[in-house]
């Protein structure tokens, strides 16, 4: 379906468009401090949870480098619910499913519709642009991490 979605957005790069899902692996980086941070938030008595726009083809070509979601304590990849950010219901599942109430949590994002799409369902939100400055916020916040 994104595939189709791509080409139809541009019919001329078809070709092209073919060759660059053929083999999706690059298109994720992890951060060296990621399973870190994610241990450090687990040992303070915090849940961790993930939100991604996600899709299966990218999902099965980087699962290589998804293996810190098997840290966390579950999460949501849009594909598989067919709900994406930022609409309501994906934030809404999240809650429902894992128990959790929306102002005990913290959204982390680097996109701003996505902190947007959280907070209109009681979800405090921090726009990430890098650790340093989402760790000051989160303190700000009262959320224990370093």
């Amino acid at each position: 379906e994104v595939l189709e979605r791509f080409v139809q957005n541009d019919p001329a790069l078809e070709e092209i468009i073919h060759k660059v899902f053929a083999d999706l692996h690059g298109i994720l980086g992890v951060y060296d401090y990621t399973e870190g941070w994610i241990r450090q938030l687990k040992e303070e008595g915090y849940g961790v949870y993930y939100l991604s726009n996600f899709f299966q083809k990218a999902d099965e070509d980087c699962k290589d480098l998804m293996g810190f979601l098997e840290l966390t304590d579950g999460g949501i990849l849009s594909y598989k619910d067919k709900v994406t950010k930022p609409d309501r219901q994906i934030y809404e599942l999240l809650l429902e499913r894992f128990g959790l109430k929306a102002e005990e949590c913290v959204f982390l994002d680097d996109t701003k519709k996505n902190i947007d799409g959280a907070r209109a369902v009681g979800i405090q939100g921090v726009l990430f642009q890098n650790r340093e400055q989402a760790v000051t916020e989160l303190q700000k916040l009262g959320v224990k991490t370093e």
